[in-house]
């Protein structure tokens, strides 16, 4: 299968940041799933302290920033993509802990398709959705390996610990 560019967003408590990859995706032979292959990572920003004024998230400090990361990887995306846009299709933006519960979540989705154009938005307000996210980015793979074992995943966050 052919190599994807994906932009990912992490806006979380305590800090946000975006990462922008290539990944290849293939079928595993034994179980059928497609899973990724391979994935090289090609940019990286530092965690930015997730801008709130109280408990509300500061839009226009985010907005500021998403601006001028999708500058910094603009010639990444048009390098890569498969035609114009391509990539920003592939836009994906999770939001967890306190920003999840931010009563203005409905304006950093708005603020993220200004910016990214058509984006997939999970927001984690959830304490076990969050937990849940996070036991599939670190444990699925031992999930999988020990199907009978107890497996207990500690999501440590800025401002949220979900287990």
């Amino acid at each position: 299968m052919k190599a994807r560019l994906f932009v990912g967003l992490d806006i979380g408590s305590t800090t946000t940041h975006l990462i922008v990859g290539e990944a290849e995706f293939v079928r595993n032979q034994r179980s059928g799933r497609i899973e990724i292959g391979t994935f090289n990572e090609c940019f990286r920003t530092e965690p930015l302290i997730t801008p709130f004024d109280g408990n509300i998230l500061n839009i226009e400090k985010v907005k500021d920033t998403f601006f001028k990361w999708r500058e910094k990887i603009s010639h990444i995306i048009k390098g890569k993509s498969g035609g114009p846009g391509d990539a920003e299709k592939r836009v994906c933006a999770l939001v967890t802990g306190l920003a999840a519960k931010s009563e203005n979540l409905h304006q950093l989705k708005a603020a993220l398709a200004d910016v990214f154009g058509a984006v997939i938005i999970a927001h984690a307000d959830q304490p076990r959705l969050e937990a849940w996210v996070a036991f599939l980015g670190s444990c699925k793979s031992i999930a999988r390996k020990f199907p009978d074992h107890l497996l207990i995943n500690c999501a440590i966050g800025g401002g949220t610990t979900n287990i």
